[in-house]
């Protein structure tokens, strides 16, 4: 029986698609090792489909099934064919390579198919491999930083007539992670001759995959003419659209004015009862941004009631509590939904670490979510129960997320004295590992201590940002590039990502987050003396003093004290104490103090604030003024700029202030004049 004839019945016998991969893998091993590299590809296709139908399930899920491959003998087998038989890659003919490269890459074996890569990209490069359907198996996977070396054949192969319009769209949709690419336009040129042909979810998916919340300035004009052709049609077929179709437009519509919103999006939105969850919260955000919200109240209260039937239905999920607690920022001001979440989030498995608890507490914090809703505070208080009988796994919040926790403690009014102190006692810590990077830096040694772990900051470098930032929201299904060999529909395979629980839940919830990244690092990377290794160590102290001291401050004013973090902080802050803030930094860090009641420390970290304020550009100088707290501060910044104004200026400074050459410059010093004049001459108080 042939390798074919056997996996068809394999297939046929199948009581169960979940297991089919496995099924196929036994096969593979058992017949599949004197396989050619074709029939080994047509495998690779087979085994791909499976993955396909776990495109709607869980990380999870996906997970697995890569794992069981990946660990299966059927698949050790299928890479000794692919990559260690008698057929050499170089001697395989373009669709076969192209086949390979394109099922690996869908399956997300990217080291697989970055074997394939040099000899696809060398025949792609020399014109060897210039068959459109051949480029766009590879074109419609690749990495984005490889696109422009398929982007110029690809240009040329899409502008035969031959070229169907579901090769084009599978094309154009890399526009929207490359929107100057030559191909694309070249598809866009070609489609706007076929806009009459096209059906209205592909012209749905074309205004989506061209929107995409890129700025005007951003794209072509050629793709933004092809988009407006799109919509105009569109709206003048006001077609039956699917729900996914319908949310993945929302980038492409301006305002609530726009034709395809009032004509096409809102209409149908209004009628459908089956949305998903993340496509609740994309229609939330559109509504949060748009104009004339006072109109779409309706639509509103039904996404909403929509959101709230997902969080109550079936076993509580960690990811749709992790999701809509992300866009809790547009849900604030409805009672329901929050109330809805909040219940959702206390009924979590206990048995797993409370990651999404605690990004749920911050983000409520940040949200003010208490203050709006005072009669959800008990609910609140039963999160903070379930976060201090876990405590702090110090590994898993980095100090910029515990200094968040510290803020949502005071915004939530829940007071988490055991986790509090157990994260004052790890920020002593990485201070201490901190000082001692630092120090061994000045003395010119690069060696870091063995074994020592990293400490990760997830915080911006020169400026306190917040500790949860809205992360980048996530693609609506149908905005990925569509795979060849398949109709531009079909949704490319996602990169595996991990399902909401454990570990996985962890990793998926910090890649999301769109901060910087600061670390200690390893000690081979410290020995290798590399570049990034040098800069990550000499700015971990001041970032670490800065955080240390802003959460001290928190602490305080909630009443709750650590002997070891007080001590650490105070040495900081006094006016002798080794305090490497950055300047622009400690005016924040000294008001943030005053405010918590902590004058002396305050005062003491004005005194080296004093002392560096020659050291500061103008526009922080600027900046600096509008958090300035003591009257000491305020007197160094009247004289700091006195000096500056000064045509006799000593140059110890980096910039001086000179006559106004923009309107932004002239609003500037307008605004420094107000603020020093109100300092002179305050406002008389109110009888």
């Amino acid at each position: 029986m042939s390798l074919t004839a056997r996996l068809d019945k394999v297939q046929a016998a199948a009581k169960s698609k979940r297991l089919l991969h496995i099924d196929y893998l036994k096969a593979f091993a058992a017949d599949g090792k004197g396989a050619s590299v074709t029939e080994a590809v047509n495998f690779l296709q087979r085994l791909r489909k499976t993955r396909d139908d776990l495109q709607h399930k869980s990380g999870q899920e996906r997970q697995r099934w890569a794992d069981e491959c990946a660990q299966h003998e059927g698949f050790a087998t299928l890479r000794s064919r692919l990559f260690e038989g008698n057929e050499k890659l170089e001697e395989l003919s373009n669709s076969v390579l192209s086949r390979m490269y394109n099922n690996l890459q869908r399956i997300n074996f990217r080291r697989d198919a970055e074997h394939v890569w040099p000899i696809v990209s060398e025949r792609i490069v020399i014109g060897k491999m210039a068959n459109t359907k051949e480029l766009l198996g590879v074109w419609s996977v690749a990495p984005k930083e490889v696109l422009p070396v398929i982007d110029k054949q690809l240009s040329g192969a899409v502008r035969d007539e031959k070229t169907t319009s579901w090769q084009l769209l599978s094309a154009i949709s890399r526009a929207s992670e490359w929107p100057q690419s030559k191909a694309a336009a070249s598809c866009a040129k070609v489609l706007s001759e076929r806009l009459v042909d096209l059906s209205s979810g592909d012209l749905a998916l074309i205004v989506g995959q061209l929107g995409g919340g890129r700025s005007e300035q951003e794209v072509p004009s050629a793709l933004l003419d092809f988009m407006r052709q799109a919509k105009a049609e569109l709206v003048k077929r006001g077609g039956e659209l699917e729900s996914v179709q319908l949310c993945g437009m929302f980038g492409a519509i301006e305002n609530c004015e726009d034709a395809l919103w009032t004509g096409v999006v809102r209409k149908q939105l209004l009628a459908k009862n089956d949305l998903k969850a993340q496509q609740v919260l994309d229609a939330l955000r559109f509504l949060d941004r748009a104009t004339e919200k006072q109109d779409e109240r309706a639509l509103q209260g039904k996404l909403v009631k929509q959101l709230q039937a997902l969080l109550i239905k079936g076993v509580p999920e960690p990811q749709l509590v992790a999701n809509v607690a992300r866009h809790l920022d547009v849900l604030a001001s409805s009672r329901g939904a929050c109330q809805s979440l909040l219940n959702t989030a206390v009924k979590l498995r206990d048995d797993l670490y409370p990651v999404v608890l605690w990004r749920l507490f911050v983000r409520a914090g940040n949200a003010e979510l208490m203050s709006r809703h005072p009669m959800l505070q008990a609910r609140m208080e039963r999160i903070g129960e379930i976060l201090e009988t876990h405590g702090v796994q110090k590994q898993k919040l980095t100090l910029k997320e515990m200094f968040g926790v510290a803020k949502a403690m005071r915004q939530n009014n829940v007071k988490l004295t055991r986790c509090a102190k157990q994260m004052a006692k790890h920020f002593v810590e990485v201070l201490r590992r901190a000082e001692e990077d630092a120090r061994r830096k000045a003395e010119g040694s690069t060696a870091a201590p063995i074994g020592e772990p990293a400490t990760e900051l997830k915080a911006e470098a020169s400026a306190a940002a917040p500790i949860d930032e809205p992360a980048t929201e996530l693609k609506v299904e149908g905005s990925a590039a569509a795979p060849i060999e398949e109709p531009a529909t079909e949704l490319k395979a996602d990169a595996g990502s991990a399902d909401a629980v454990g570990e996985e839940l962890l990793d998926k919830l910090k890649a999301e987050d769109s901060t910087a990244s600061i670390s200690v690092e390893s000690a081979e990377e410290v020995k290798a003396g590399s570049a990034q290794a040098s800069s990550g160590v000499m700015s971990l102290l001041p970032e670490v003093q800065r955080l240390l001291v802003l959460f001290w401050a928190e602490l305080h004013g909630l009443g709750i004290e650590e002997h070891s973090l007080s001590l650490a902080a105070t040495a900081i802050c006094g006016p002798g104490g080794d305090c490497r803030i950055e300047a622009m930094s400690l005016a924040e860090c000294a008001s943030q103090l005053a405010t918590a009641g902590l004058s002396e420390a305050s005062e003491g970290l004005a005194s080296h604030l004093t002392a560096r304020l020659p050291e500061l550009h103008l526009q922080d100088l600027f900046q600096v003024t509008n958090l300035a707290v003591s009257e000491g501060t305020k007197s160094a910044l009247a004289a700091e700029v006195t000096r500056r104004l000064s045509p006799q200026d000593d140059g110890s400074s980096p910039q001086r202030i000179c006559a106004p050459q923009t309107g932004a410059d002239f609003d500037r010093l307008v605004s420094l004049v107000s603020t020093m004049n109100s300092w002179s001459c305050p406002q008389p108080a109110a009888e």
